[in-house]
């Protein structure tokens, strides 16, 4: 384990440990609150079903959907069992705090689909609540207000980080593109500049095949390194333009630059009839630079 995993890993620790603190001061909170204003014997019931949630809360990275599934249901049961049994609404604070922990996480990890479902389940358990609360705050529920803040809570702090995700992904497929986009016509300047190789010598060719019928074979066997030589750079240009398919910009770019060279280095220099032969650069283009990895990677 590197470094920087065994950062996160005593971060995610940190965060836990916190977390149960935090959920054992509000059920002792909402407990004392209870015994008091309700009675002695008319606590421990939410306060079971709320260190449920808070516990299923806690073990949420073992397996994030089953663990929103289970706190879910753990709700879905305590409200109409409160309802029936005359007890204190639920979901109270504590079971509130742990739903918003178990729907965030789920639509912050979660595919599209499942996160979408978990979300609805956690909008239905405040729904729910309408039914057996009995205190109101400007005509809602006051149990309703405070799990449907910490839905919406749960909710933003779930999609906040998968949208700058989706930034981040789509900022990297566009550079993948327009990298390619430069390979591509790289690609096409290299094929140019070989053909015209090839033409030229052919047509020396013909005039050393009317003057010197002797030196015909060594003309043909330049046409034949050039066409080989052609084939090798689109090889290597091509290779580069499958391997980057599945590839990191900002690890790809040093290879990008190598792969280039060689190809540039086999363009260039006399071609075997010897004359001097450049790739010449298209009007409006900037001339090929080695991508900066620094750049890459900031992006």
């Amino acid at each position: 384990m590197n470094v920087p995993e065994w950062l996160a890993g005593r971060a995610r620790n940190a965060s836990d440990i916190g977390l149960a603190v935090v959920f054992a001061a509000v059920l002792a909170f909402w407990a004392s609150r209870i015994a008091g204003s309700w009675g002695s014997g008319y606590w421990q019931f939410g306060c079971v079903a709320e260190a449920v949630v808070c516990l299923i809360a806690l073990l949420r990275r073992r397996e994030r959907a089953w663990a929103a599934i289970a706190g879910l249901a753990v709700a879905t049961v305590a409200i109409p069992a409160a309802l029936f049994g005359g007890l204190p609404a639920e979901p109270g604070p504590a079971m509130a705090l742990g739903l918003s922990v178990l729907v965030g996480s789920a639509v912050r990890t979660l595919p599209a689909r499942s996160a979408g479902a978990i979300a609805a389940g956690g909008l239905a358990v405040v729904a729910a609540s309408l039914f057996s609360a009995r205190t109101l705050a400007f005509g809602v529920p006051a149990v309703t207000m405070l799990n449907g803040a910490g839905w919406l809570a749960a909710v933003a702090a779930g999609l906040a980080p998968r949208l700058l995700a989706a930034r981040r992904r789509a900022a990297a497929d566009k550079v993948r593109r327009d990298e390619r986009l430069a390979l591509a016509r790289e690609l096409h300047d290299v094929v140019a500049h070989h053909v015209t190789g090839i033409v030229l010598q052919a047509q020396a060719a013909q005039l050393v095949a009317r003057k010197r019928p002797e030196q015909v074979d060594a003309s043909l066997a330049g046409i034949e390194a050039a066409g080989s030589e052609a084939l090798a750079a689109m090889r290597r240009v091509v290779g580069l333009l499958r391997d980057a398919d599945g590839a990191d910009p900002a690890t790809r770019s040093p290879s990008v630059w190598r792969i280039w060279s060689n190809a540039s280095a086999a363009t260039a220099g006399r071609c075997a009839c010897g004359c001097r032969t450049t790739t010449r650069r298209r009007p409006g283009r900037p001339r090929w630079r080695a991508p900066s990895t620094g750049s890459y990677g900031s992006r």
